[in-house]
């Protein structure tokens, strides 16, 4: 590096002490925002945040009333409403062995709900009721399910 390049480096690297100065004046503002200025921007602000706050409240009442009203159709469409029947005496009407055996919910005959029925037993039950064992196999499983709704769908002889 010769000399006449240590003095160019110099050069560049000299600031003068008025700099700061300079560039205070030329970024500061011309003029200050008043005081009445001041006050008068910050109620603007009041006022819209407020409006804000009216329209927004105008409004809860109806979405807090329609969120009820739906969740009121919802649980009412979820329920059910379908009568249970009621247990047959089994004493007053003489029922033959068969269809003792696989009327599962004692409605006096024997339907699909006796085999959905011993199939929710089945599936919720640890140790399921022995008297369920219809097919007389020792056991009360799958095929005794598919035994009542065998019996639910048998037509009688004859009938097409």
């Amino acid at each position: 590096m010769t000399k006449a390049d240590k003095n160019d480096n110099n050069i560049l690297f000299q600031v003068s002490d008025q700099l700061p100065h300079d560039l205070k004046d030329l970024f500061q503002p011309d003029s200050s925002v008043s005081p009445q200025m001041d006050w008068a921007i910050l109620d603007r602000a009041q006022q819209q945040l407020q409006h804000q706050a009216r329209s927004k409240r105008r409004w809860l009442p109806w979405v807090v009333s329609v969120a009820s009203a739906a969740a009121v159709v919802a649980i009412l469409l979820n329920l059910d409403f379908s009568p249970v029947p009621a247990p047959v005496d089994q004493s007053a009407h003489p029922i033959s062995p068969v269809l003792a055996a696989t009327d599962i919910d004692y409605s006096g005959r024997v339907d699909i709900l006796d085999a959905f029925t011993l199939a929710r037993h089945l599936e919720t039950s640890s140790q399921p009721d022995t008297r369920w064992d219809v097919n007389n196999d020792g056991l009360v499983n799958n095929r005794d399910v598919d035994y009542v709704a065998m019996a639910a769908v048998r037509l009688e002889k004859g009938v097409l």
